[in-house]
């Protein structure tokens, strides 16, 4: 059997595949006739997909977040392409491993190898002094296998397995590459920052087949998440006082203000720094991502993160 990836599909043509159902929504048309709006996933792209017939019947066979066996016909709707799906169940691997079913290859996931990536990290870890290289190096190794796997945001800026650790490391790059001219900054207490601005997330985020928030990630919420982390961490390590208030500071402030739901705005230079320097990756990937999953030829249309067209050079 013949499976199609999403970024192969085109209008008119039918297709049989497997993928994740990232989101599934009971709607109703104009006729008040019920139908099931879906959006659809594999590492080439996604999707919106719509069940108009059997509603009842397919509901019950899958569910938001589990991979799908997926019949259909590609079609083109108000100029965007859609999936009118014929058939759809839920995928394992005992039924659809003969026909060419991976979980592992339906996952998208960072394209750089996360151990080139972790060692990558834990050599610029390397070059701290202490007391920022003790805590930072016990914080990593206590939230290794979180920080491997889980994403940078849920539906925002690296949103994919393996995106946090892909986050903080283009900031530590950044970082290296900028200090050259501004050297009137705390070189260590930079680095330090950026990898604990987000700690929090390791502990709010989890990932299986999508990215999804924790408990804590939805009652807490990741900067609260990464003051306790800190907290924790410092009980048994000697460090000054002064120190440990920049690191909280830079924890809560680097969303940049509270309209971006940051507690309060960056009051020294390396918090302001790590702030921007987090923007700036968080942007560069979002619009990437927009252009790469956008299924025009030369420009993208305005339905996306910016509200405007992106030229596809």
């Amino acid at each position: 059997m013949k499976l199609s990836t999403i970024s192969s599909f085109k209008a008119g043509t039918s297709i049989r595949g497997f993928y994740i159902c990232k989101e599934k929504s009971h709607r109703n048309t104009k006729n008040g006739d019920s139908y099931l709006d879906l959006v659809l996933q594999d590492k080439t792209g996604r999707i919106s997909a719509k069940i108009w017939d059997d509603v009842s019947h397919y509901d019950d066979l899958f569910e938001a977040s589990e991979p799908v066996a997926v019949k259909g016909k590609v079609e083109d709707y108000n100029s965007r392409t859609q999936l009118v799906v014929q058939q759809i169940k839920r995928a394992d691997n005992k039924t659809y491993q003969k026909y060419g079913f991976s979980l592992n290859q339906l996952i998208e996931k960072v394209e750089e190898p996360i151990d080139e990536l972790w060692i990558s990290l834990l050599s610029s870890v390397k070059t701290l002094k202490n007391p920022y290289k003790k805590l930072i190096s016990s914080i990593l190794k206590k939230y290794e296998t979180e920080i491997k796997i889980i994403p940078a945001s849920i539906n925002h800026h690296h949103p994919i397995s393996g995106g946090f650790l892909k986050h903080i490391t283009s900031m530590v790059d950044g970082a290296l590459s900028l200090l050259a001219n501004y050297k009137n900054l705390n070189k260590d207490l930079i680095i330090s920052g950026v990898i604990l601005h987000d700690i929090g997330k390791v502990k709010g985020l989890k990932f299986t087949t999508e990215a999804e928030y924790t408990d804590s990630g939805k009652l807490i919420g990741h900067i609260a998440l990464g003051l306790e982390i800190l907290n924790e961490s410092v009980l048994n390590i000697k460090i000054d006082d002064e120190l440990i208030l920049k690191l909280k500071h830079i924890i809560l402030s680097h969303q940049g203000s509270l309209q971006n739901g940051t507690p309060v705005p960056p009051r020294f230079p390396e918090a302001l720094f790590i702030h921007l320097l987090d923007t700036f990756d968080g942007k560069m990937d979002i619009m990437q991502r927009e252009i790469n999953n956008d299924p025009n030829q030369n420009w993208t249309d305005k339905h996306n993160h910016f509200y405007r067209e992106l030229w596809k050079k």
